[in-house]
């Protein structure tokens, strides 16, 4: 049981068929913050349900992934997570998150049965998202 956490629930909102529902979060020793998006082949990406838990009392990122996809409406078919540490080739090297068991995005695709989950260092995460700033 994850405690310490705060729930947002958007679910009343309806999914397109041609959209995508993704898992994306950002994943750091204090806080881990998920959310399930709705990405529609056109337009916005919409929120549907976001998680924010306090990382040192989740047993593990796959246990936060389970309460998250628990919620959803419709089953996400992909993740892309930001966080803290060194990220190569997909698997996490990080000291602040040392209580967790090695993180591995192809293993935790699979565990999910999700086709995809990407980690992102949190700092090129940050990078990646300012591109899409207008102004920038």
């Amino acid at each position: 049981v994850i405690v310490d956490r705060c729930l947002i629930n958007f679910s009343s909102m309806a999914t397109s068929s041609k959209s995508k529902i993704v898992i994306i979060g950002d994943v750091g020793a204090t806080n881990s913050r998920v959310s399930l998006a709705e990405i529609p082949e056109n337009g916005q990406p919409t929120i549907l349900q976001a998680l924010n838990v306090k990382t040192e009392s989740a047993p593990s990122l796959s246990a936060i992934l389970v309460d998250l996809i628990s919620l959803a409406n419709s089953r996400p078919t992909d993740a892309v997570i930001s966080i803290t540490g060194i990220v190569t080739n997909n698997k996490v090297h990080s000291n602040s998150l040392n209580h967790w068991s090695k993180l591995n995005g192809d293993d935790l695709a699979r565990q999910h049965d999700l086709n995809s989950f990407t980690f992102l260092n949190d700092i090129t995460g940050a990078a990646w998202g300012l591109l899409d700033r207008e102004g920038l």
